[in-house]
């Protein structure tokens, strides 16, 4: 999974040199890799075998919610990008590079999510038909939105701005703060906040200087 810090640098630049940026996922990821170690399952409810009911079954290949998956999952995605011409980054190993027509494409990984910066439309494309070719894949045309990111671009100035706003929003929801009034922070200090004594004084003092 391509860190943040790695996903914010090559947004900005994006935003400098003008890069495309689309967004592939792929269908069932998970589902894709094969493991390399022995597994065993109980059998799923309502596909018990009767009369084999302690039977257990060997996976062969990787499931969600499988401590191996995310691992398995990885390693197929990475053989399939180095295949085909792909290098991993040394100092982020969630970022594959590749020279393409002396055009520099960038494609950082973000579990079953593919990010494909380019210089241009038709090498966006031809990154599409690549990933189509070994992967069922849904194509989500340019990219506006991810974890919980909202992108707000202007190619004429270049910038490429990050929101949170329906992440917000969302937590509010679930607390059911929705509908509380506004606030500015901080807020606006008032006579009645003043320490009344020497104690509190002291006690307003002590909470500025002790860690």
């Amino acid at each position: 999974m391509v860190r943040l810090e790695t996903l914010r640098v090559l947004l900005t630049l994006a935003a400098i040199w003008d890069y495309d940026i689309h967004q592939m996922d792929v269908t069932t990821a998970f589902l894709n890799g094969e493991i390399d170690v022995e597994v065993f399952m109980e059998q799923p409810k309502g596909y018990v075998v009767q009369g084999k009911e302690t039977w257990v079954c060997h996976l062969l290949k990787s499931l969600y919610r499988l401590k191996q998956a995310p691992r398995v999952w990885f390693q197929l995605l990475k053989s399939f990008l180095v295949e085909q011409g792909f290098t991993m980054l040394r100092s982020e190993a969630c970022v594959a590079v590749k020279l393409i027509d002396c055009q520099l494409v960038i494609i950082p990984l973000y579990v079953d999510d593919l990010i494909l910066f380019a210089p241009t439309v038709n090498l966006v494309n031809k990154m599409k038909e690549i990933s189509r070719s070994r992967f069922k894949m849904k194509d989500l045309g340019e990219l506006h939105y991810i974890l919980d990111w909202e992108l707000t671009r202007n190619r004429e100035e270049r910038t490429i701005f990050i929101g949170q706003r329906k992440y917000v929003e969302s937590v509010l929801q679930k607390f059911g703060m929705d509908q509380c009034n506004g606030c500015k922070i901080p807020g606006k200090l008032t006579k009645a906040m003043s320490p009344s004594g020497y104690d509190e004084r002291k006690l307003m003092e002590r909470s500025h200087t002790d860690p």
